[in-house]
């Protein structure tokens, strides 16, 4: 049976990932690890630790980042947890035996992945990974 590997990191959607990151460093004295741009949805992701828990904030490049409709309509928060798993692939099957659907499956950009929506899951998005986010490879 598929498993799930630990919680890799918590999202944050956020106006301006330099913005947010002076509030992290001053109250956890954290540095971004790296920032990445994925085109294909238009964000920015950065990634910095608090011990050995993980961060990701997000920020929108322009209207047409599905962030963008984000922040408009809930302003700066969670976004979405992502969840290490096994396998990607037997964890959709098990979640689609159980009666919980998936959305979202792509492999786009070096990320393999999943979602499961809030409405089945008691109002958290997760994402669900094989590979843990420093393992994604940089954008060419």
């Amino acid at each position: 049976m598929p498993k799930a590997k630990r919680i890799d990191h918590v999202s944050i959607a956020v106006p301006s990932i330099d913005e947010a990151l002076k509030f992290f460093e001053t109250v956890f004295d954290v540095r971004r690890e790296r920032v990445k741009f994925f085109e294909a949805a238009e964000y920015f992701g950065a990634i910095f630790r608090v011990g050995a828990s993980k961060f990701e904030l997000l920020s929108p490049r322009g209207e047409n980042s599905f962030l963008h409709r984000f922040l408009a309509q809930r302003g700066p928060g969670v976004h979405h947890v992502t969840v290490q798993v096994e396998s990607l692939a037997e964890m959709r099957a098990r979640l689609q035996e159980a009666g919980i659907p998936t959305f979202g499956h792509q492999t786009a950009e070096g990320v393999d992945e999943a979602f499961i929506h809030p409405r089945h899951a008691y109002g958290v998005l997760f994402q669900l990974l094989e590979q843990p986010w420093e393992d994604i490879p940089e954008p060419e």
